[in-house]
């Protein structure tokens, strides 16, 4: 069963890759980023470990809203939260488009994916391209 528009939600997503050096400080300063967005604390999930890990619950429950139709909105404050790889990145992307659900990444200046210039989409696909490279280094 689908939502509609007025059930959806926004949520967002924060992730560390460990519990070692000052991550978990990390993790509390994202959360309070996205709860400056406007996120309730409820509607925030999240991760400690890689973003190449298989097994990440917060990510697996954020994709579950996303095709159940629960989510209007996803909220995180960097791209390399979700994905390392830019592959993973655009496949999560698609999901979103054809779910009707849209990405805001709080370090563009809180504007959504499809609002970003064309110069500054150029700059995130840069820096993903960036990670994908330094993977196989």
């Amino acid at each position: 069963m689908n939502s509609t528009s007025s059930d959806r939600k926004t949520f967002g997503y924060v992730r560390v890759g460990s519990v070692e050096h000052g991550s978990l400080h990390g993790l509390i300063n994202q959360v309070r980023s996205l709860t400056s967005a406007g996120i309730e604390e409820e509607n925030i999930r999240f991760d400690i470990g890689s973003a190449n890990a298989e097994n990440r619950p917060g990510f697996e429950c954020l994709t579950r809203h996303i095709t159940e139709g629960k989510a209007q909105e996803i909220i995180i404050t960097r791209a390399d939260r979700l994905f390392r790889r830019p592959s993973d990145f655009i496949i999560f992307k698609k999901l979103l488009d054809n779910s009707q659900v849209t990405l805001r990444i709080l370090n563009f200046s809180n504007k959504n994916w499809d609002e970003l210039s064309d110069h500054r989409r150029d700059e995130l696909s840069s820096y993903l391209s960036l990670w994908e490279d330094s993977s196989h280094a």
